[in-house]
């Protein structure tokens, strides 16, 4: 501690007590009623084709092409991918488009995940996508009109989860989004952050294991 205070030994249940403790004290603004969530939409994926249609809501349609892994041009031995999600109208339109991290790699089969959140009313979609060995990423799409959509990947709030394995990776419980919100659950209670004042992530590179 910078502090120089001695902290006692502490089980995983008692660490994640007390992250849980903190992460509600710095989110104490955003906590909601239990009943105040409802119910969402949500559709999850875990297993794979070289293309695939995602989602199909409000005239809009979200794809997933599988690339290759590519060494990312940092020369720090990270990854990038050629694997893509379109947004798109119901019609062909292209929207919106990233990158994501998952990809056609054999190794990775079973290891990957994808959950998609939606709102139709506002046209707004967050991905929320994982592989194993690397941290999670979320993703969100936004489409107000039928001609125009942006796209961001941001940082979604998580309560630290204490584990003594550092390949432990923790993915929050996103219930789903509504009215320009995302509503989370942890330890028993909603939180509910505005989609537009999450940080942006401008890094994409990762590492794997």
């Amino acid at each position: 501690m910078p502090d120089g205070r001695v902290v006692p030994f502490m089980s995983l249940e008692e660490a994640n007590r007390h992250n849980a403790e903190i992460f509600q004290r710095q989110n104490a603004a955003f906590m909601v009623p239990m009943f105040s969530a409802g119910t969402f939409d949500k559709v999850t994926r875990t297993k794979f084709q070289g293309q695939q249609t995602l989602l199909r809501t409000a005239g809009l349609e979200l794809e997933l092409k599988l690339g290759k892994d590519t060494p990312a041009t940092s020369g720090k031995n990270g990854w990038r991918t050629f694997s893509r999600y379109v947004l798109k109208t119901s019609t062909g339109r292209k929207l919106a488009e990233a990158e994501s991290l998952l990809s056609n790699y054999e190794g990775s089969e079973g290891n990957l995940g994808v959950s998609v959140f939606s709102d139709a009313a506002k046209r707004t979609v967050v991905i929320m996508e994982h592989r194993y060995g690397t941290g999670p990423r979320y993703i969100l799409f936004n489409a107000p009109t039928e001609t125009a959509g942006t796209v961001r990947c941001v940082d979604v709030p998580l309560r630290v989860e204490a584990d003594l394995s550092p390949m432990h990776l923790s993915l929050p419980n996103i219930l789903g989004i509504r009215e320009g919100n995302i509503f989370l659950q942890e330890d028993g209670a909603i939180f509910v952050f505005p989609l537009n004042r999450l940080k942006e992530v401008t890094q994409l590179e990762f590492t794997l294991g």
